[in-house]
């Protein structure tokens, strides 16, 4: 009896402590955790999220003491105590988010979608420190007109969250994009192709065309092409099979930081920046690289692909990107073309003609030049991002 009711004592008490601890705030029985002593922030929950008015800049800050994790909120980057916010740009645009805690980490993801069980994710996960001045490049995507998005933001080490938002229209010709053609063969749309037919055994250039820049300039563009088996990659070669010419096309390309390097049989990555050590921006549009290649000797179709940074098969080195000024790394979409190589190809009605013939720069293959296997891309981006910091750019 005496242990019976011993042990009734301690459930009773454990009880008592545990409807303590949801009184003031600290547990909470609906599966939100809540900080002790301080009020919820105004848009602690999604469905709260404060709307962000046009024209930007924006800029928030706020104690987040209070903040919450709903039941089903997304978790994959910001964990913890979160509060959210949202924007419908009325222009396609570029955006630029940022997330900054005093003396802490702040962590930020970008989602689209109807409720918060469906977001989808937009941008790649922010992870920001404390150090003011000290502060990675916002996190920057493509903001369609009329969708609205939503940034969700938190952290840990400090109650003062800063939420900015920054962004600029996408120029006339268009968002920033990289796409593949052929030219001078036939295709489906001269722009724009989905496929193109090739004689079998015949010689043809694949190209990866910039046909609209970033508003905001680039300092740094990158591709990555997987063209499979059937199709032969042929560089030019010079001094020796380690070197190859005349594959990046874009004119303001350092010729010290190119980089052409085939990961595996059946890929290829070009990159290059536009200075070292201060890089200058650049709106370029037109080929950005082109590439040799022959069609297999029987028929054939092979769907190649431009992959963007991120993307599972390339990592989060080596896909296509653009790099802005201010160090933001700004992803292309995934692009797909398939070639045909047909017995008799019909008459070309379609390709982009280029305007000249192959320029070209030579530059080491394989094992990359000195300064990105020394350095790695992500130190050049940030050696970029550091330069035009330092620089202070007349206004467009």
């Amino acid at each position: 009896m005496q242990k019976t009711s011993a042990k009734r004592l301690r459930l009773l008490t454990q009880a008592a402590v545990l409807m303590a601890l949801v009184a003031v705030g600290v547990l909470s029985l609906e599966g939100e955790t809540v900080s002790a002593g301080s009020p919820a922030p105004a848009n602690d929950d999604f469905a709260d999220a404060i709307v962000i008015s046009e024209p930007l800049p924006y800029s928030d800050k706020q104690d987040t003491q209070g903040a919450t994790t709903e039941t089903d909120e997304p978790l994959s980057c910001v964990s913890g105590s979160t509060v959210w916010y949202s924007f419908t740009p009325s222009v396609d645009s570029v955006l630029l988010g940022h997330a900054f805690i005093d003396g802490g980490s702040a962590r930020l993801s970008v989602y689209s979608g109807p409720t918060l069980s469906s977001l989808a994710p937009e941008a790649d996960c922010f992870f920001g420190w404390g150090n003011p001045e000290d502060q990675p490049p916002p996190s920057a995507f493509v903001a369609e007109a009329g969708t609205k998005y939503f940034f969700q933001a938190g952290g840990s080490g400090s109650d003062n969250l800063t939420f900015t938002l920054d962004g600029s229209p996408c120029q006339a010709a268009g968002c920033p994009e990289m796409l593949l053609n052929v030219p001078g063969v036939d295709c489906d749309d001269p722009d724009r192709p989905t496929f193109c037919s090739i004689s079998v055994g015949e010689k043809f250039v694949l190209t990866v065309e910039i046909p609209a820049a970033p508003p905001q300039d680039y300092v740094l563009a990158q591709s990555y092409i997987e063209f499979g088996s059937a199709l032969q990659y042929k560089p030019d070669p010079k001094d020796g099979p380690a070197f190859a010419t005349n594959e990046i096309e874009w004119p303001d390309c350092d010729s010290e930081t190119a980089l052409r390097d085939q990961l595996t049989a059946t890929s290829v990555l070009h990159g290059c920046i536009s200075g070292i050590p201060i890089p200058e921006l650049s709106d370029y549009t037109g080929t950005f690289i082109a590439l040799s290649f022959t069609c297999s000797e029987a028929p054939s179709s092979t769907e190649v692909v431009l992959l963007p940074e991120g993307e599972p098969a390339v990592g989060s080195t080596s896909g296509a990107l653009f790099v802005l000024p201010n160090g933001s790394t700004l992803r292309p979409e995934r692009r797909t073309l398939t070639i045909d190589c047909v017995d008799v190809a019909p008459a070309a009605v379609g390709g982009l003609v280029l305007d000249s013939g192959l320029r070209g720069i030579a530059r080491q293959d394989g094992g990359a030049p000195w300064l990105w296997t020394a350095l790695g891309l992500g130190v050049i981006v940030a050696m970029s991002a550091l330069a035009v910091a330092r620089r202070r750019f007349a206004p467009r």
